[in-house]
């Protein structure tokens, strides 16, 4: 008895032991067949990979911003033979938003090191973070950091340098982040007849007779830059200055589909713009000769000799006298220079605060 028993328990212990050894080789099998997918997926392609992917190019060296919120970023470019094409800089400001900058010019080399301008952006810098694009389309390694502590006594220049704070030249600055208060100066807007400005920050202006009037003065010889959404129009509505019988002065206006500008004769087309998006116009008068150029998108689109007054133009924002001929759109980033900006400035401005 005792031995069945016995032979009963071993036999149990036997099929057991076969049991575990049959988990283990099926187990191994799955191993096997599992690494043979993933080997033949690496292989497939590895053709796919670059090794530059992985690199760590690029390191931050420092970030410093001004008073205007432009920014220099230093790049430092480590030791490696692969060869840059572009980088992408990405800005995220307070809101959480990111904003894409793209430079392709003045590279640095391997172990050099360069400075980046970043002029007139329409957002706080939170965080900086670039990433190389190589000749072949594939994206290094991105690099991040946080921005110094603003500086109020510098001025950054469009190429990244610094200069002393009386080279901006920025008198006034309509940002309208919750009001149409000056940000730089002491030039506040007043909004008439109902105008608003909404929670994106824009000047909102329903063609019903809103504007916004300011009494800016003593600027002869400089720069307007001015973002412009028209919804609608009607031929002469007036973006800015005044055009209506009885308050003739300097403005610009609606015709037909183009900006176009009036001073004491004939009017003249600008350019054309576009309905249901952002413009961006720029007026830079020089003296002596006296010279208007206007500027549509960061292009030269007209030179002429009018007698354009700038502090006029900027009296009324978005319609004529008392409201008549009011534009039904919005405005954003009005900007007020005391000297003449160049080509490549206007170009940075248009770019870093592109909507």
């Amino acid at each position: 008895m005792k031995m069945q028993e016995k032979l009963k328990m071993s036999k149990r212990s036997q099929a057991g032991v076969i049991s575990t050894i049959l988990i283990i080789l099926i187990v191994l099998v799955a191993i096997v067949t599992v690494w043979n997918v993933i080997q033949r997926v690496i292989k497939e392609g590895s053709d796919e990979i670059e090794v530059s992917a992985f690199l760590n190019l690029l390191k931050i060296e420092e970030i410093r911003i001004d008073k205007f919120g432009s920014a220099q970023v230093k790049i430092h470019r480590r030791s490696g033979e692969e060869e840059i094409k572009e980088l992408k800089f990405i800005f995220r400001d307070k809101e959480g938003i990111s904003h894409t900058l793209t430079r392709t010019e003045n590279l640095p080399r391997e172990s050099e090191i360069k400075n980046f301008g970043f002029i007139y952006p329409s957002y706080d810098i939170e965080e900086v973070s670039v990433t190389p694009v190589f000749k072949d389309d594939k994206l290094g390694l991105e690099v991040k950091k946080n921005p110094s502590k603003q500086e109020d006594d510098i001025y950054i220049r469009e190429d990244g340098t610094i200069g002393d704070i009386s080279e901006a030249g920025l008198v006034s600055w309509w940002k309208f982040d919750g009001n149409a208060e000056d940000s730089i100066g002491t030039n506040d807007g007043n909004l008439q007849n109902g105008a608003s400005v909404n929670p994106n920050g824009e000047l909102v202006l329903e063609g019903g007779g809103e504007y916004m009037s300011t009494s800016t003065s003593g600027v002869a010889e400089g720069t307007i830059s001015i973002w412009v959404y028209i919804d609608s129009y009607v031929s002469s509505d007036v973006i800015l200055g005044k055009r209506t019988s009885g308050c003739y002065s300097s403005s610009i206006f609606i015709d037909a589909g183009n900006f176009a500008v009036y001073s004491t004769g004939p009017g003249e087309t600008i350019g054309e713009f576009s309905l249901n998006d952002w413009t961006n116009l720029v007026i830079v008068r020089s003296n002596l000769p006296t010279e208007i150029n206007y500027y549509i998108n960061g292009n030269l689109e007209l030179t002429n000799s009018f007698n354009i007054n700038l502090n006029e133009l900027l009296a009324n924002v978005g319609a004529s006298c008392n409201g008549e001929k009011s534009i039904n759109g919005k405005i954003d980033n009005g900007m007020l220079f005391n000297r003449i900006l160049s080509q490549e400035e206007i170009t940075a401005i248009y770019n870093n605060q592109l909507k």
